[in-house]
């Protein structure tokens, strides 16, 4: 996990899953289930793209911020994302420790 990511309110996600996202239009609100390790694991997170800027770029910015703080993510932490359902837009986050 870079360090710009435990800083900002934003995660820009990688292209591929960009490209994911990108079937959902420019701007889409998922439901995202953390692991169980805490009590309140339901975020909502927006995945936004700025077209005019570049296509490929998404960003997930509204919870960002509450959930890196709920799950205590460091540097050495990888959080992979898993959508579970396209059609009610659920995902579902794995976090690996000390990568």
């Amino acid at each position: 996990m870079a360090k710009s990511y435990l800083k900002n309110n934003r995660l820009y996600v990688p292209i591929g899953f960009a490209q994911e996202l990108r079937l959902f239009g420019t701007r889409s609100i998922w439901n995202v289930i953390g692991p169980s390790t805490i009590d309140n694991r339901i975020f909502t997170f927006v995945a936004t793209n700025n077209e005019e800027r570049n296509p490929l770029e998404f960003y997930i910015g509204k919870d960002w911020q509450r959930f890196r703080t709920a799950y205590h993510l460091t540097t050495r932490d990888s959080v992979v994302f898993h959508i579970v359902n396209p059609v009610r837009r659920i995902m579902r986050i794995r976090i690996i420790r000390n990568v």
